[in-house]
């Protein structure tokens, strides 16, 4: 008994570091930690794998009914949670992503993305005007350096509207910024302005190319962001609209990155 349980340990053990390791190489690690830690998910997951053979063939070790059930419980979870309904899934607009590959733009999100970031700056277009590409955070950590009042730049996000904003002409653009796991997701926003809020539908992914503005509305008010317990925002600038496009999400739908020269995760 003593040994079947030593060797159905073993081979749980093993499972748990082989299942680490292929999440890590996954298409849906993004899902559950950031990117940039898929490496040490992979290296731990190996070790693990290597631990649960040893355990396999290590005569003068005992299983454990207390220990072979955690192990069971943790796989069944993990193995639930990677094949369960796509959270993130469904219809987008028809949408034909620039040239440019964006560092985190499908494929499995790993460290390998990095490598095809182009070091060229990056920019959309409109009517002869450069528009610099950023994300919402990026564009919250260069205000007052890389970008000013005047400054045009193009970002992408969740559109939220609210009767208050309605009125004063804004809608706010809003992206989750995800530094390790969603448990510490803060709701980055922008107040953007223009001509007529109703036009928009709440809670469409839209992009918008705008021209910095002082004077943000609204500077005394939290406006809540789903999945984030905090929010941040600018209270020196808002976006002042030159467009707003529904398209489908350009790379993933949250924050992973954040740049403080160019060429910008976007």
């Amino acid at each position: 008994m003593g040994t079947a349980l030593r060797m159905l340990e073993g081979v749980l053990l093993a499972s748990m570091g082989l299942f680490m390791a292929g999440l890590a190489r996954s298409t849906v690690y993004w899902q559950f930690l950031n990117p940039r830690y898929a490496w040490l998910t992979l290296a731990a997951g190996a070790v693990i794998t290597l631990l649960g053979l040893i355990h396999l063939f290590h005569p003068g070790r005992k299983g454990q009914i207390t220990q072979l059930l955690a192990l069971a419980v943790f796989l069944a979870l993990a193995v639930s949670a990677v094949n369960g309904p796509h959270l993130f899934a469904g219809p987008q607009p028809a949408y034909t992503p620039p040239k440019r590959v964006s560092r985190f733009t499908g494929g499995s999100l790993t460290r390998a993305y990095d490598d095809s970031l182009s070091a060229e700056r990056t920019v959309e277009t409109l009517d002869g005007r450069e528009y610099a590409r950023m994300n919402l955070a990026e564009l919250l950590a260069v205000e007052g350096k890389q970008v000013r009042e005047g400054s045009r730049v193009a970002v992408q996000g969740l559109l939220l509207r609210t009767p208050d904003m309605d009125r004063a002409g804004y809608v706010a653009l809003a992206r989750l910024y995800i530094y390790c796991c969603f448990a510490d997701a803060v709701g980055v926003v922008a107040m953007v302005k223009v001509d007529d809020p109703e036009a928009f539908e709440p809670g469409s992914w839209v992009r918008v190319l705008a021209t910095l503005r002082p004077d943000p509305p609204f500077t005394d008010r939290t406006l809540a962001v789903a999945g984030a317990l905090t929010t941040a925002r600018s209270e020196r600038f808002a976006l002042d609209a030159d467009a707003v496009d529904e398209t489908g999400v350009e790379g993933v739908p949250f924050i992973l990155e954040v740049c403080t020269t160019e060429p910008f995760a976007y």
